[in-house]
């Protein structure tokens, strides 16, 4: 019986951690180390991966455990409205997984990592307390969280001038896939209180400040293509996903959109991004001829 529950416990917190987005965090990280670099230092990948699994980890407890009231009326499933998990057991995991993720810095005898880590873990407590509910504010945080998970695998293996462009995109391509969630959820925003960008100017201007914030996109696609990160095939089938996103956020505008047609836009989004870092990926064992 003491089995059963100890597993039942563990796949809870698995759960809890969002293990999908956990391991997309991990690639990223070793995407930050390994991008277009032939000197990998292979003694510091797992800390340097584990800093941002854990920091992220303690985030995504900690916005459950702020999150339970909410969680109650929309997502019913969710290991602390089940029951499967306790109150203070979740706020402690998130504690210490904050404080693990910061400890690993330490091994990589890196001061950016030790300071970026601390950084991540003030934002993602703060953000899931009340910062979310801010206008711009939460949907930077969670933006720069995401371009953090290159930047860690750039400091620690000192690869900073190949990733940073990359770090940068993810940054805006992000904030634009979280305002079309905050368009989704505007309906359950507005009920708890929160004043998001679409519940202050409405979901179609939002729509149109999104459109707006792919101009940056398109500019530093281009200045890595100019540094040489990629070549020419590689900058047009990103301009391409850039331009697939643009018609995807245009069609939001033109009809009538509903929960729905935002969830699906945004979940198309999110496979876009993993696309272009496949694309990336590959694009830097060998230019293509076209």
């Amino acid at each position: 019986m003491k089995i059963k529950q100890a597993i039942t416990k563990i796949l809870a917190i698995l759960q809890l951690i969002r293990p999908v987005n956990i391991l997309v965090i991990a690639l990223t990280t070793f995407f930050g180390i390994a991008y277009h670099t032939e000197i990998i230092h292979w003694n510091i990948v797992i800390p340097t991966v584990l800093v941002p699994v854990f920091i992220a980890a303690g985030g995504f407890a900690i916005n459950d455990f702020f999150d339970l009231q909410i969680d109650k009326a929309n997502k019913i499933s969710r290991p602390l409205v089940t029951g499967k998990l306790s109150i203070n057991l979740v706020y402690g995991f998130s504690i210490c997984a904050f404080i693990i993720g910061i400890i690993c810095t330490i091994f990589i005898k890196n001061i950016e990592m030790i300071l970026l880590a601390g950084l991540n873990a003030i934002l993602l407590y703060y953000y899931a307390k009340s910062w979310k509910k801010i206008a711009l504010l939460g949907n930077f945080i969670v933006s720069f969280a995401c371009a953090c998970t290159f930047m860690f695998g750039a400091f620690a293996n000192s690869n900073l001038k190949n990733v940073w462009i990359i770090s940068i995109l993810a940054f805006f391509y992000t904030f634009i896939r979280e305002l079309v969630k905050d368009a989704e959820d505007i309906e359950g925003d507005r009920k708890y209180n929160a004043k998001t960008l679409p519940i202050i100017i409405g979901n179609r201007r939002t729509i149109i400040f999104s459109i707006i914030l792919c101009i940056p996109i398109f500019f530093f696609s281009y200045l890595g293509f100019h540094l040489k990160l990629y070549d020419l095939f590689i900058f047009l089938a990103i301009i391409m996903f850039i331009l697939f996103s643009m018609y995807l956020l245009l069609h939001l505008i033109i009809i009538d959109s509903n929960k729905k047609d935002f969830h699906r836009v945004q979940r198309l989004m999110k496979l876009n991004i993993l696309l272009s870092l496949i694309i990336l990926w590959i694009g830097q064992w060998g230019h293509i001829n076209i």
